[in-house]
């Protein structure tokens, strides 16, 4: 099974679905993440590390040296993939940071799509539970 077929069976909300997600994703500003979603990345691949940090995100995840086909790893990202995590990091507690800089990213990014558009910067505060003044800040960055 491929990293995106993993992720549609995650279900994740963060998980890339249409062709217009995927757009999203192959824009996503990897260097303003935290450098150990960045680490795990480098190791196992976007989408895998996507999965880890809304499963495990702001917690600690203890990476097993021997792993069996029936661990929970395995089950959500696949064996090569945790293999590759217990060999940098096998009989550790891995730190996971949160995909919050993640979803700022994808909501910048839907706040001046829509202002494009014409929304008033009321509506996109009502749309996103955020003050007038910070879309308007959103909107001049």
């Amino acid at each position: 099974m491929d990293a995106i077929q993993q992720e549609a069976r995650h279900g994740a909300g963060l998980a890339p679905g249409g062709s217009e997600e995927m757009q999203e994703w192959s824009a996503l500003d990897w260097d303003a993440l935290p450098r150990g979603l960045r680490e795990i990345k480098d190791l196992i691949g976007p989408g895998a590390a996507l999965i880890l940090a809304e499963e495990y995100g702001g917690g600690q995840l203890y990476v097993p040296c021997r792993i069996r086909e029936s661990h929970p790893l395995v089950q959500l990202i696949g064996h090569e993939k945790v293999q590759r995590l217990s060999l940098a990091y096998g009989g550790d507690k891995l730190h996971v940071p949160k995909v919050d800089a993640i979803e700022r990213q994808f909501r910048r990014r839907r706040i001046l799509s829509l202002r494009q558009t014409g929304r008033s910067i009321a509506s996109l505060a009502r749309e996103f539970n955020l003050t007038c003044r910070r879309v308007r800040q959103i909107c001049s960055a």
